[in-house]
């Protein structure tokens, strides 16, 4: 991305606005209004989506940023939490915590980033449509087996081997990446001059591995390329 790319930002968070303030429109929808001088933000509201949206069909916009909410917009705590923040604004407060939810019936000509900044490892099933529309995908709390984000949404508890074995999920939670941390220097000893230990072990491993735990999954792949 260019240093003067135009950046359109919705959801409950403002990590982009923080670093990108000159270049970033930001659109709210979090339940109580942002720590942001009120100038810094618009409420999305349905008239303030739909002017972005034909601002992002005008290539006023190279990006947008959109964050996967932890509760889907219609759920009560939503309504309630808006509506004691800015009881003089009941319209706006309720309208808002929709925002996200609108980009299911939008086509976007420009990069989709789904961002999944919540603490629960768990994904709710109103954010699937996101899971195919985004261009990527991030999440902070990425369980080792991926299959665990989809209790209690897809399916009562983990999913069962006729919905793991759907190349569509398969595909779907494979689109997800981890959010990456800063890392020191790791030494790495001989192999970091070309030199690596005999190999003095083989894995034999006997069981299922696409509809079974993404662990297996991904392992394989990596075991595979050691091979």
């Amino acid at each position: 991305m260019s240093a003067s790319a135009r950046i359109l930002e919705i959801g409950d968070f403002h990590y982009v606005k923080d670093q990108y303030p000159e270049r970033t429109t930001l659109l709210w929808t979090g339940g109580r209004s942002p720590l942001l001088d009120r100038s810094q933000y618009f409420d999305c509201t349905p008239a303030r989506f739909l002017r972005a949206m034909a601002e992002v069909r005008a290539g006023r916009y190279d990006l947008v940023v959109a964050y996967m909410g932890l509760r889907s917009p219609w759920h009560p705590r939503n309504w309630l939490r808006a509506l004691s923040a800015e009881p003089m604004r009941p319209l706006t407060a309720l309208s808002r915590v929709f925002g996200v939810s609108w980009l299911r019936f939008i086509s976007i000509p420009a990069p989709l980033v789904a961002l999944d900044m919540n603490d629960a490892f768990i994904l709710g099933r109103h954010n699937f449509f996101l899971l195919d529309k985004a261009d990527l995908v991030f999440k902070r709390e990425l369980p080792v087996d991926r299959w665990h984000m989809l209790c209690h949404s897809l399916h009562p508890m983990l999913p069962t081997r006729r919905i793991r074995r759907q190349p569509r999920w398969q595909e779907r939670l494979a689109k997800i990446q981890p959010i990456a941390l800063p890392a020191p220097v790791i030494d790495t000893g001989s192999a970091g001059h070309g030199g690596f230990p005999q190999k003095t072990v083989d894995v034999f491993f006997s069981g299922n591995v696409a509809e079974n735990s993404w662990v297996r999954r991904t392992g394989m792949a990596e075991l595979e390329e050691l091979a």
